[in-house]
């Protein structure tokens, strides 16, 4: 479900690493998403600066149980991370999961 809710949101995922149970992503928090409205919006997003202050971070993945994972944003070296960054990171994954779950609370069908 991490996977699909990083690609849901857009994150560049670097390195991936399931069997040790963790992604390289790279993410700016204070990115500025692109307007979608003119083609001169279109024309600045594609050859305009690049205002990003992209920052590699790994998603770490600890089984607790059989139904339950720990995720915890760390930085390139391990380290977990309790900032703004993080906790907007975790954000943005939770939130990609959540899509993928009825209102109930149990995971929908996979198709």
């Amino acid at each position: 479900m991490v996977s699909k809710s990083l690609s849901r949101q857009k994150l560049e995922i670097v390195e991936r690493n399931m069997d040790k149970g963790y992604f390289f992503v790279k993410y700016d928090p204070n990115a500025i998403k692109p307007e979608d409205g003119s083609i001169l919006d279109e024309f600045n997003f594609m050859f305009g600066d690049d205002p990003s202050q992209e920052l590699e971070y790994r998603i770490s993945l600890q089984a607790l149980s059989a139904d339950a994972t720990e995720v915890t944003v760390q930085d390139s070296e391990g380290r977990s991370l309790s900032n703004t960054a993080a906790t907007s990171l975790l954000r943005l994954i939770t939130d990609g999961i959540k899509q993928d779950l009825p209102a109930d609370g149990e995971p929908a069908a996979q198709p």
